[in-house]
């Protein structure tokens, strides 16, 4: 009873910090009281959700309680990340917070700091740069001595003599340990400086980068500061060159000017600020930096034993599955070791068993990967718990858009047309706000955000690449796009998990995803704030798919299976939405919108549908058997982009075109009439060559018949161009579309029907399953109404008798009886 005592007090000292108007939604309230209590808790929430309360309140709270008592070192929070940028925005919406809250005075003078290098190590903007050349110094202004400004280095395009003595002259408490242990020396002039020896430690660490050649360097995020490495593991860089005697002497040197403890480091760097200021309440650190090797990353999890922690948080905790992100950076999947050695360490120093609690947070997690999650976090599935909502976003409309490359377009050419083709079919609230469009090359976002900033392209657009880009310029892009309303960024994935900017309403989906996960977690990027909404459109292509699997392993059969899911998601022939739901175990309640929903009129927001994107399914079983003896027929098993680069002999329209092979051959992947299979390149070293072969039992049921086969292809699949329509006078192709729109019908409202069934047998797990029977029955019905008024031939008659079993189990209501039995009736489709 005591400690429900204190874990309401605990809770009500939380809440006293939001101002009256704010509205907590259930899941974050009921959150908050597990928290409050102690528990470990895993939450899985949509996207947007406002997941990031629940550590982001706990933490300005217990910093405001702590202080107000006298406590000399308040308690922080640590929270982990898996990418740079998502500690930036992380870094960001801290801050955001606590000025919403100082605004709203619920906050006292003296205000949390947001991460230790979240403000620059304590130093201000104008003083402490954060990369050189600087521009204010004397050298980059020009008027140092000609003899004193020709002996200064080239840094960049500029001789800059920026020193911590040269920011902040007179003033030696604020300079670095060396440049107080030299007060006479300038430390600028010899090349040894560059190296970071002998110099100023400040000055050496931001000239880093300019030395190596690689990102790096001091950043206004805790993610890019010396001890926040960078996320993908050393054993995918390829090994260095040998070193002569004179290049291993200076390695030594440099090696034994590296600090030993904390005290060797300045008191602005991160790691001094975790252990010694007490104004900090959040610390936000990558996997990689927690579990770095050398003396940074030792340093770091001693400042971390040093303070004591409150709770520590996995963000986007997915990733440390071992089929995610944890397969080619393993430092995200040791983060729970991580916080079982820091546990430990803290126990050891302090005498006290010390095992703050837990939070895991994800918008994408299947039920299915759940227990490896809490295993690789060290979380007990017996007391953990497991907070989990619906992933669906109802404020976002789904399309898929089959793209049809024209012969000699380059990849940017079809970018920069899509774009335009898709900003002028969509809703015009769409095109207002912003737009992020997803691609997997760093070289494919560079050239394309070049291409969209030229004529005729009218709105601004920049690049985001997470590891080819400098932070500085990475950082500007964001902000540039942040601040135009109707701005355009071509990024890589690194930018499409767990970061939040509102106004963007349109997503574009470049390439294909590597994963149902990584699908999810793009398309949640559109119509982050409360009341807006947003257009998803994912864009198919073979080169996509070729591409994609070249990216894995050949050993990699998770990363193909994966893959093989997002094909069976994306080329389903039925709602998208419930497709992607029923990957994450859900089963939608009616869709808010998608692409087939809205063109056969069945979702609130058959208004919106963009009818230019909009696609037709064509019947292609014949065509797929076609195809499947063609690759048996073989001499040698093909490659998928030799595969994808012609249609056999004697295919029909549409398949015989470049659109129609192309989306024929991915629609059979994922029903398993082609099995892909990755083999190793034959010239590089990394990378695979997708091959591809043919399934005996597949082609044997379609040709003894079994269930139709409809592919989805471009609306202007027979006039072999993006934009015009059908081809003029061609009755004879506009009857077989219309014969296999029909098919496509009946094979919608049979799969609608057997749901309905299934839904039935399962009814007793089931909170309320009679409105779910009903919109299954109501949708077969439909469908086959539609099919019927095409000229219709049977469809599968629903389970009439399995309904009645069901009524008299369920002891249904009269009027939910006789609503099934009308439904029953108009859905039973008996020629007349």
């Amino acid at each position: 009873m005591a400690s429900r005592r204190m874990s309401d007090a605990e809770l009500s000292s939380w809440l006293r910090l939001l101002p009256d108007e704010w509205r907590l939604r259930p899941m974050q309230r009921r959150g908050l009281e597990l928290m409050a209590r102690g528990e470990d808790l895993l939450v899985v929430d949509r996207t947007g959700g406002g997941k990031s309360l629940l550590f982001q309140l706990p933490a300005i709270a217990d910093w405001v309680v702590e202080v107000e008592r006298g406590d000399e070192l308040p308690s922080v929070t640590l929270l982990v990340v898996p990418f740079v940028s998502l500690g930036e925005h992380q870094a960001a919406a801290f801050d955001a917070l606590i000025k919403k809250l100082r605004d709203a005075r619920r906050l006292p003078e003296a205000a949390p700091a947001t991460t230790p290098a979240a403000s620059q190590g304590g130093e201000t903007a104008s003083a402490w740069p954060t990369a050189l050349p600087c521009g204010s110094c004397e050298g980059c202004r020009g008027t140092l001595a000609p003899n004193l400004h020709a002996n200064l280095p080239m840094v960049g395009d500029a001789r800059c003599c920026w020193s911590c003595k040269v920011a902040a002259p007179g003033r030696p408490a604020e300079w670095c340990d060396w440049c107080q242990a030299h007060p006479k020396s300038r430390a600028v002039s010899s090349t040894r400086a560059v190296r970071g020896l002998k110099a100023c430690v400040l000055r050496s660490r931001l000239l880093a980068p300019h030395a190596s050649g690689e990102e790096g360097g001091s950043s206004a995020t805790p993610s890019t500061t010396a001890p926040m490495a960078r996320t993908r593991s050393a054993a995918l860089v390829s090994p260095a060159p040998a070193k002569s005697s004179a290049a291993e002497t200076e390695t030594a040197e440099e090696e034994a000017s590296e600090p030993t403890c904390l005290s060797d480091l300045h008191r602005r760097s991160p790691e001094r600020r975790i252990a010694e200021d007490a104004s900090i309440a959040l610390v936000i650190v990558t996997a990689s930096a927690l579990d770095a090797e050398g003396r940074r990353g030792r340093l770091l999890r001693e400042a971390l034993t040093l303070r004591t922690l409150r709770r520590r948080v996995m963000d986007e905790s997915h990733t440390v599955d071992a089929e995610q992100m944890a397969s080619y950076a393993p430092s995200v999947g040791r983060v729970g070791i991580c916080w079982e050695i820091g546990d430990s360490a803290a126990t050891v120093a302090s005498g006290v068993q010390r095992r703050p609690p837990r939070l895991a947070l994800t918008g994408t997690l299947p039920p299915v990967a759940t227990p490896r999650v809490l295993r690789r976090l060290r979380m007990s599935e017996a007391t953990t718990s497991v907070l989990r909502g619906s992933i669906d976003r109802p404020d976002v409309t789904y399309y898929r858009i089959p793209l049809t490359r024209a012969d000699g377009e380059s990849l940017i050419d079809l970018g920069v047309r899509t774009l335009a083709l898709i900003r002028n079919a969509a809703p015009r609230w769409a095109t207002e706000g912003r737009t992020m469009i997803f691609t997997s090359f760093t070289s494919t976002a560079r050239r394309l955000a070049a291409a969209l900033c030229k004529p005729p392209c009218t709105e601004p657009a920049w690049c985001y690449c997470s590891r080819s880009m400098d932070p500085a310029e990475r950082e500007q892009n964001r902000r540039a796009w942040e601040n135009s309303p109707r701005g355009i960024i071509v990024c890589t994935g690194a930018l499409g998990t767990g970061t939040s900017t509102p106004g963007v309403r349109l997503v574009i989906g470049y390439d294909f995803p590597a994963d149902v996960i990584e699908l999810a977690q793009h398309v949640g990027r559109a119509a982050r704030e409360d009341g807006e909404s947003g257009v998803a459109a994912l864009c198919m292509t073979g080169q996509f798919a070729s591409e994609r699997l070249a990216l894995l392993a050949p050993t990699d059969r998770a990363g193909v299976a994966n893959f093989v899911r997002v094909l069976g998601v994306l080329f389903t022939t039925g709602c998208f939405r419930a497709a992607l739901l029923r990957e994450f175990g859900e089963v939608g309640e009616g869709c808010a919108g998608c692409d087939h929903c809205c063109r056969c009129g069945y979702c609130a927001s058959a208004g919106a549908l963009l009818p230019e994107l909009a696609f037709h399914c064509f019947e292609g079983r014949e065509a797929a058997i076609l195809l499947m003896e063609h690759v048996r027929a073989l001499d040698e098993t093909p490659s998928l982009p030799a595969l994808l680069r012609s249609a056999p002999l004697g295919a029909a329209a549409p398949f015989a075109s470049r659109v129609g092979h192309e989306m024929l051959c991915l629609a059979l992947i994922p029903r398993g009439g082609l099995v892909v299979e990755n083999a190793p390149h034959p010239h590089l070293e990394r990378g695979s060559v997708p091959r591809v072969t043919m399934c005996e039992r597949v082609l044997h049921e379609m040709r003894s018949g079994g269930k139709p086969f409809p592919v989805l292809l471009p609306a202007d699949a027979f006039a072999g161009n993006a934009v015009s329509g059908r081809v003029k006078g061609a009755e004879e192709l506009e009857d077989a579309a219309d014969r296999q729109e029909v098919s496509s019908l009946i094979a919608a409202a049979t799969e609608s029907l057997e749901l309905a069934q299934s839904v039935l047998r399962g009814s007793a797990r089931r909170v309320n399953p009679e409105d779910d029977v009903a919109r299954r029955l109501r949708l077969g019905a439909e469908l086959g109404r539609d099919a019927k008024r095409r000229g219709v031939g049977e469809v599968v008659a629903p389970p009439s008798a399995e309904v009645r079993d069901f009524v008299n189990r369920h002891r249904l209501s009269a009027a939910a009886s006789s609503e099934l039995a009308r439904m029953l009736e108009a859905a039973s489709l008996r020629e007349e």
